[in-house]
């Protein structure tokens, strides 16, 4: 009798009982995963549980033939992984109390299936294997999905928009729509995800249940705002606080400086057209504005501020939140610069790269200098068209460097920094391989823009590269290619094209485990509203 009773149990927790909320997969989900956390309420007395799994959907334990099972564990919680997108499965769970062996009902769930995960429509095209294709896992933000190093997916971004043209994908009931733009996927220090939605930030968890969500609706600091959008970066820097970039575009009135009335600071033309300035915001769990950093208030005093009847419009591209020194590192692109800055108090402490002697800036010299020289002394430095600007546990900065509008191959580059005058010296160098697929070889071979660089090891960085090369790899501290691939996607028939990404990132086996099962601990909380207004300090 004692024994029906802990059989009832296992069996309630599978259908409708007041705690199956306690059991994941729960019943009839269907899951944008391959690797699933298996949980349920401890059977007491219970010494060892298994998963066992057939492909398809049955309702008779007669029918039940376990095809697929996990091995067996003293805890009520199991990884394990089914083979397919697009399928149905039916499961139970098999114990042992005194060395008897009982099963629990049958419980039933689907994976889910998009293009991004289907290998007949997209695929990572390994160039290099791995030695240990066990270890790591691959977000990339091109497809929004995650693979091992085998190049198999095992998780998509749950999407209706994402998917290409005549796909018909299943997303699960309740899951957030995607736009199918996506940008800066990547995991989290609370194991969450966040990327950018199309123009909306978002934290998801490994469900994709949307756990917070940048404000829609953002008041400018000028009456004359004209549009804002979030781009490129979004961070969760603590457990208050998101830091992301914003684009505001406004009208601004030139100012011009003494005595040379033709010399005007940053905006020469703004009467005439609108201009961009990036903000950086950083926001709480209720989307309020804790603190914001505008970057043309910074260019409006910098030393391009002076040149004559020439503006120097740009936005960042990349920032890094230095916890450990409380600064933030901020990435120009557009002028080959990477200033830092002090946090909370927004002053400029140092700035890398491409800066004029500061016995020109302001000088009259600028006055009569060519701008071709000038332009031609600022695209001289270490690297140019940088992106993803990052500091390494050494306090080394670690960047992908484009060689924006280049022949010269891009690089990822590894930079000492001297505090005391701003120089950098070049510690270490690899130039990225720049076989361009077959595909892109009607492109003009300039290198785009894009890419990052990730440390993830003593020893290790994962890198993805920028249009028109598209690839992503591993490489060591020595120079050796360790593993290489390229995402693409079927278009138009049977000809396979490479797919543009903006960033690809890496997660060991932990911090997948710990991604599962953060996402049944902790449950979606109340969203930032659409159209909830984040304020600017004034």
């Amino acid at each position: 009798m004692r024994l029906l009773s802990l059989l009832a149990i296992v069996c309630s927790i599978l259908y409708g009982s007041p705690i199956s909320a306690q059991v994941f997969p729960q019943e009839n989900s269907v899951l944008n995963y391959r690797i699933i956390g298996f949980s349920f309420p401890a059977v007491p007395k219970a010494t060892e549980y298994k998963i066992e799994i057939m492909p398809g959907n049955v309702t008779s334990s007669s029918a039940f033939k376990a095809e697929l099972s996990s091995a067996p564990s003293d805890k009520n919680r199991i990884i394990y992984e089914v083979p397919a997108f697009g399928s149905e499965y039916t499961w139970r769970i098999s114990y042992n109390i005194n060395g008897t062996v009982n099963q629990s009902k049958l419980g039933h769930f689907s994976t889910g299936l998009t293009a991004s995960v289907d290998t007949s429509r997209s695929r990572i095209n390994i160039a290099k294997k791995s030695s240990d294709p066990t270890q790591y896992y691959l977000l990339i933000d091109g497809s929004g999905a995650m693979y091992d190093l085998n190049g198999n997916p095992v998780w998509y971004l749950t999407t209706t928009a994402d998917a290409l043209p005549n796909d018909h994908s299943r997303p699960a009931p309740g899951m957030a729509a995607r736009n199918r733009n996506k940008q800066d996927l990547k995991r989290t220090k609370f194991n969450t995800i966040t990327f950018i939605n199309g123009k909306t930030p978002e934290e998801i968890n490994y469900n994709c249940d949307v756990l917070w969500q940048a404000p829609e609706n953002i008041s400018g600091s000028e009456a004359n705002s004209l549009n804002l959008n979030y781009h490129h970066e979004f961070t969760r820097a603590s457990r208050n606080s998101y830091l992301t970039l914003c684009n505001e575009v406004t009208m601004q009135t030139p100012v011009s400086v003494q005595p040379d009335n033709n010399r005007y600071a940053y905006f020469p033309n703004a009467n005439e057209t609108p201009v961009s300035e990036c903000i950086l915001f950083d926001f709480n769990t209720s989307g309020n504005v804790l603190w914001s950093w505008n970057s043309s208030d910074y260019l409006k005093r910098s030393d391009l501020a002076f040149l004559p009847k020439t503006s120097f419009q740009s936005h960042e591209n990349a920032f890094y939140f230095d916890s450990s020194e409380q600064s933030i590192y901020f990435s120009y692109p557009d002028l080959s610069r990477i200033i830092k800055i002090s946090y909370p108090s927004g002053n400029v402490t140092n700035v890398y790269g491409n800066t004029l002697d500061p016995a020109q800036a302001g000088s009259n010299l600028l006055a009569t200098q060519n701008q071709q020289e000038i332009k031609e002394k600022l695209n001289s430095y270490l690297f140019r068209g940088q992106n993803n600007c990052t500091k390494s546990a050494d306090g080394n900065i670690t960047l992908f460097n484009n060689n924006m509008n280049d022949t010269i191959p891009p690089e990822v580059l590894i930079l000492t920094t001297n505090e005391a005058d701003g120089t950098l010296t070049k510690k270490w160098s690899y130039p990225c391989p720049v076989d361009v697929p077959v595909q892109n070889k009607s492109n003009h071979l300039l290198n785009g823009g894009g890419g990052s660089a990730e440390n993830f090891s003593d020893s290790l960085l994962l890198v993805q590269m920028n249009a028109p090369f598209d690839k992503v790899f591993i490489v060591n501290n020595k120079k050796e290619l360790l593993w290489s691939a390229v995402l693409e996607t079927k278009l138009n028939g049977d000809q396979w094209h490479s797919m543009h990404s903006y960033r690809a990132s890496i997660l060991t086996r932990a911090d997948l485990e710990n991604l599962i099962w953060n996402s049944q601990s902790v449950r979606p909380f109340a969203c930032v509203q659409a159209g909830a207004p984040g304020r600017i300090p004034k």
